[in-house]
């Protein structure tokens, strides 16, 4: 499935969302192999959140804001 997708790597890291326990960690795909940087734990590599962030942004903007149809949402970098 990685490969069909151009994709040589992968990891994962899976919480108990009650208490926030690690219940599984996987850093890569295969550690031994130096092909594709398998020491390298993906997990705690940072990378931006793109746009899988904006859904929550936008939850909290229509929560707290008073936001109608009209209301333009400027996708603009802001500092919190």
């Amino acid at each position: 499935m990685l490969q069909d997708n151009g994709a040589n790597n992968s990891s994962m890291i899976y919480l108990d969302t009650k208490n926030g326990d690690v219940l599984a960690y996987v850093g890569s795909i295969d550690y031994f192999n130096t092909a594709i940087k398998g020491q390298n734990d993906m997990v705690r590599r940072p990378r931006q959140t793109g746009s899988s962030i904006k859904p929550l942004i936008y939850a909290l903007a229509l929560e707290k804001l008073p936001l109608t149809l009209d209301t333009p949402i400027y996708d603009i970098p802001f500092k919190i």
